[in-house]
This record gives structure tokens, sequence and C-alpha cells, in this order.
């Protein structure tokens, strides 16, 4: 086989490998510095934190500082790619090719997805801390309503500018960067690792706090969009208080008015009338769910030539 083949072989893979993760790359032409110019534009694009961080695989960041040495086209695809293997690698054995292909593919789309992934990461983070279900359309809709309902009603600046931004999350990356910033107190473009870390716990501690503000709307005259609940019970002969704080979005009332209906209907069945004993029922089942949140759900069973200036 000669070097003519075996390039050919490489170019072609290489260049499909462009089109599958750059759908605007068409690659018509196969040349090496298209191949070439095709690969490292992926790279360039990739966010500065992806460029940075070091929470990436072995094989990303091999892959990464490959990239980023990438100037002359015919040895970054002849000689550094598959040097990047070790040198016992033959692109003229088929087993060996296919080995480099998967390296670079699996390095490159790690490092395309690894922004975003973050992003999500620290999202659903604060989402959770927010008691919001998921990131469905729904569940951001009642969260922007729930934010446009304790706009500028804490008197902390920091905490008003958090809301502020939650009233206008939508769901996308680039609404979250908002919020993650101010979290991080740097721009995307400056951060790094420890960055992340110190934005968790900043989201965390903004969304306790809105949690508090909203359960407190009442005081500025502003509707209820979170409630409390208190029980005192007596075991062992001690009593025992139990305190739980709950959000009911609007869409949820008439799920609690059919619960509040058949519960009354099951109370009215019963052959007692005594107040006591169906207080004290109410307050036994009541303390069951504070105590194990799970129940409920148990219980319903459901550069130069490559890089571009």
């Amino acid at each position: 086989m000669d070097l003519t083949d075996i390039a050919r072989r490489l170019l072609s893979r290489l260049a499909n490998l462009v089109r599958d993760l750059d759908e605007a790359n068409g690659l018509v032409h196969l040349e090496p510095i298209d191949v070439g110019r095709g690969l490292v534009a992926i790279y360039d694009r990739l966010p500065k934190w992806t460029k940075r961080t070091m929470r990436i695989s072995s094989n990303a960041v091999k892959i990464r500082d490959l990239f980023k040495r990438a100037h002359d086209p015919n040895q970054f695809l002849f000689d550094d790619i598959p040097g990047a293997l070790g040198n016992d690698f033959s692109l003229a054995n088929e087993d060996d090719l296919r080995l480099v292909i998967i390296s670079v593919r699996d390095g490159l789309e790690e490092l395309v997805k690894a922004y975003s992934s973050m992003l999500h990461r620290l999202r659903d983070l604060m989402l959770a801390e927010l008691q919001v279900p998921n990131a469905s359309p729904q569940a951001l809709a009642e969260l922007r309503e729930r934010a446009d309902n304790i706009r500028q009603l804490s008197g902390d600046f920091r905490l008003d500018a958090f809301v502020g931004r939650i009233a206008k999350f939508d769901g996308t990356d680039e609404s979250f960067e908002g919020i993650a910033s101010l979290a991080a107190n740097k721009p995307p473009r400056d951060w790094v690792d420890a960055d992340l870390d110190r934005s968790a716990i900043e989201l965390a501690d903004m969304a306790q706090k809105y949690l508090r503000a909203e359960t407190y709307a009442r005081v500025q005259g502003r509707s209820d969009k979170r409630q409390a609940m208190a029980v005192v019970i007596g075991t062992d002969c001690h009593p025992v208080t139990l305190m739980s704080e709950f959000e009911i979005a609007d869409s949820d009332r008439a799920s609690v008015n059919d619960v509040v209906e058949r519960v009354a209907a099951a109370l009215d069945e019963t052959d007692t009338c005594r107040r006591g004993i169906i207080l004290a029922a109410l307050a036994e089942l009541s303390a069951r769910y504070m105590q194990d949140p799970l129940r409920a759900i148990k219980g319903t069973g459901e550069e130069t030539s490559l890089h571009d200036d």
C-alpha cells in the first residue's frame, strides 16, 4: 500500500468526522489543508472554559493539546494525530487506523459537549434547590411566575438580581450563563474550574434565600406561592414538632382540591364523629409524609494556516 492510498483513507475518515461535528462544513475538497482547517475550526470555536478545564477525560485533554499546537496540515494529519496514540501505530493497518479515528472523534465530541454538559449540571442543581421538578417549558414558566411574584421584595441587591434573572430564564444555555455568572462573580470567558465550585455553592445559597423570600411574600401583600406546615405529635410521651415548607403552583390547585375532597369523603364515611380522633389521624398521616417525602411517589407506582484569526 503506497502513501497515496494511506493518505486518502485517513483524509476521507477525518473528513467524515468534520461533517459530523460541523454541519455547516460540507468539506467537498479532501486536500490536507481543507481537512486540517475543518478539524481545527471545531477546536477554535470551543468556549474558553473548555480550553482550560481539567474536568475532562485524559483522551480529551490529549486531543485538545494536539489541536492547540496544530500548524502545518501535513504534519498535523499524518504525524501528530497518529503519533498521539504512540509510535507503534501504523496507518497502513486498518485496526490502527480505526483506533486513531475513534480517539480523535471521542476526544472532539467530548470537548464540543463539555461546556453545555457543565452548564446543565449547574442548572439542574439550581432547579433542584428551587424545588422545580424538571426543565420542561411548563415548569420553567411556573418558576418565572414565582420570580415575578417576589421581584424587589427582599431588599438584598444580590438576591434581587438573582430573582430578576430567574424571571427571564427560559432554559437555554445563554439565559443560564447570566445566572451562573452572577453566582461566580465572573463572566463565562474568565471561568476556571474553581469558579464553578464556588458558583455551585452560591447557587444553592441564593436558591434557599429565594425560597425564604417566597414564604414571606404575603408581608408585602403578594400572593403566596409557598406554604408552610407544622405538626406536633406525641411519641413515647415526648412531643415532637415536625415542620415542612413546600411549594404549591397555581396549576396544582385543582389536584389539591381533588385530594381534599377525597380525604373529606373518606372521613365522612368513618363511624366516629370525635374531632380529636380525626385530627390525630390527620396529624399522624401528615407526619408520615413529612418524614418520608418519597412515600407519596412510592404510593402512586409511577493559528497560522490551520487556525482562523
